[in-house]
């Protein structure tokens, strides 16, 4: 008979946690502690998120500090700071920190990628200084802390709800002290960002979830027994950050907010970005944002989707978009690609003027003191492409970004070529030729050179003469007044000097 009575009580103790309710919860109203909800957050900027509580009722007025753990979706969220709320700061409460918290597994699942836990007391020495206020006065809404999160650029998550929860590993997280110490009250009932607080039976609280958990402390947090009793008398409601919809904010392709996507000032606002930054946007940044990502592959203001843009301006978009690996070479000052390349953006040291190597291809370039750097936008608005040798610079080159001739992103792999040791004539390309080759050369050092061309009976015909940096250089000779024959081509620099033939066929 006793063992039945027993089993009974185990199983009322456990069905009375399981279900979330106050097993040992006061008669008063309790603590409502809420992480706000923002809506329509942009893509790429930064947004604050309150912690409040609502003071409940309660024998003896007052909270002397909190331990909150919370979590949120690093793929969307990242937390940049955590400061203390308006009532932290009015009541001069003398300790507040917060620390990036552990990572484990849930059960199969891993928790949310991005934890972190926010401490405060009221009191913590009994200097000559107290706070002067506790939260007494039920009812009324108290924030608590003020957290700044930065919102991810990826377009993929547009429309999304990145939800920042409360999450137990044990029974002391999520918990809120009396201002004495002497109670610690846990949470009582969990609702989500969708849920009404006022309706119980919407909680989603579940003692029996082992930790971790997002359901509230479990059952073990009742078994614990002492001078004084842990009491079951917070509710905590999850919050987030809905983001905003691209489309809401304006058309894809329709940079320049007038209404009409895909249209020739779209594609001119869109270059002057690459070079003069986000002010070409004005007022409505956000909306040129969200409309930039022609190709739809969640990257925003990228050099491919300007060389999309272009190809629905021009009518000869593609369906399918493949990426692209592309290696990009560098020799001293000159850099050359191995694949056909749709448009470039570069980012140069200090201020630099750099020469257009590729045919058919446009180039913009602004120097912005501010940063100290050159940007480089070589593209074309008829939609050319090119391979080989397309930007000679002066400088360090910090950044470099391809699209595909088709507007897709390209995986770009580096290849620096150190500068020569020896001086070098390489032969004409191509040869045979018609009308124009190009000769290229290497130089050691700076210094001038003298290139003359020369016809079969020694007369000359062209001077390609110049001074140069070190590096590998290329020259070009338009041949079209020439008659077809064999010419010479000789370079000499004081310390070297060669000669080769090169044939002209018309």
């Amino acid at each position: 008979m006793k063992f039945v009575i027993c089993l009974l009580m185990v199983t009322l103790i456990l069905l009375t946690s399981a279900s979330g309710n106050d097993r040992n919860a006061s008669q008063y109203v309790p603590h409502l502690v809420e992480i706000g909800k923002i809506g329509n957050a942009f893509l790429g900027q930064e947004n604050s998120v309150s912690i409040d509580m609502v003071a409940g009722e309660q024998e003896q007025a007052g909270i002397g500090g909190f331990d909150l753990l919370l979590s949120y979706d690093a793929r969307m969220l990242s937390l940049t700071s955590v400061v203390p709320g308006a009532f932290i700061s009015d009541c001069e409460w003398e300790y507040f920190v917060y620390r990036y918290g552990r990572q484990s597994r849930c059960g199969d699942e891993l928790c949310p990628t991005g934890t972190f836990r926010i401490v405060s007391i009221a009191d913590i020495n009994n200097g000559t200084h107290h706070p002067v206020c506790f939260a007494a006065t039920p009812g009324e809404r108290h924030e608590l802390a003020k957290l700044q999160f930065l919102i991810t650029n990826d377009a993929t998550f547009e429309c999304e709800f990145a939800t920042i929860r409360w999450v137990w590993y044990d029974c002391g997280d999520n918990s809120i002290a009396n201002v004495d110490g002497r109670q610690l009250y846990i949470s009582r009932r969990v609702f989500d960002h969708d849920s009404d607080p006022e309706d119980s039976t919407s909680s989603i609280a579940d003692t029996t979830a082992e930790y971790p958990t997002m359901f509230g402390a479990n059952y073990v947090c009742d078994t614990i027994t002492g001078k004084h009793e842990i009491v079951r008398w917070i509710d905590f409601v999850n919050g987030g950050v809905a983001l905003m919809c691209a489309d809401s904010i304006d058309e894809r392709g329709d940079l320049n907010q007038n209404g009409l996507p895909y249209e020739v000032a779209d594609v001119v606002l869109f270059s002057h970005y690459f070079t003069l930054g986000p002010s070409v946007f004005g007022m409505y940044y956000q909306a040129a944002v969200a409309a930039s990502d022609v190709n739809a592959d969640g990257a925003t203001l990228t050099v491919a989707d300007l060389v999309y843009l272009i190809h629905v301006v021009n009518g000869t978009a593609l369906p399918n978009i493949e990426q692209d690996t592309v290696t990009c070479t560098i020799h001293g000052q000159e850099l050359m690609v191995d694949r056909e390349v749709g448009a470039a953006v570069l980012t140069l040291s200090g201020n630099q003027s750099p020469v257009l190597l590729a045919n058919q291809m446009d180039m913009q370039y602004v120097y912005h003191p501010t940063g100290k750097t050159t940007r480089v936008l070589v593209s074309s608005t008829e939609g050319y492409t090119f391979r080989g040798p397309f930007l000679s610079v002066e400088g360090d080159i910090l950044e470099i970004e391809l699209a595909s001739p088709q507007g897709g992103m390209v995986d770009l792999s580096l290849e620096v070529i150190p500068l020569p040791g020896t001086f070098e004539l390489a032969q004409n390309y191509p040869n045979p030729f018609n009308a124009s080759t190009t000769i290229g050369f290497s130089l050691p050092h700076d210094g001038d050179y003298e290139l003359i061309i020369y016809n079969a009976v020694g007369q000359k015909v062209a001077d390609l003469s110049g001074s140069a940096p070190a590096g590998y250089h290329r020259v070009s000779w338009d041949a079209e007044d020439q008659s077809t024959g064999v010419y010479f081509y000789e370079i000499s620099t004081g310390e070297f000097s060669a000669r080769k033939k090169m044939v002209l066929l018309k």
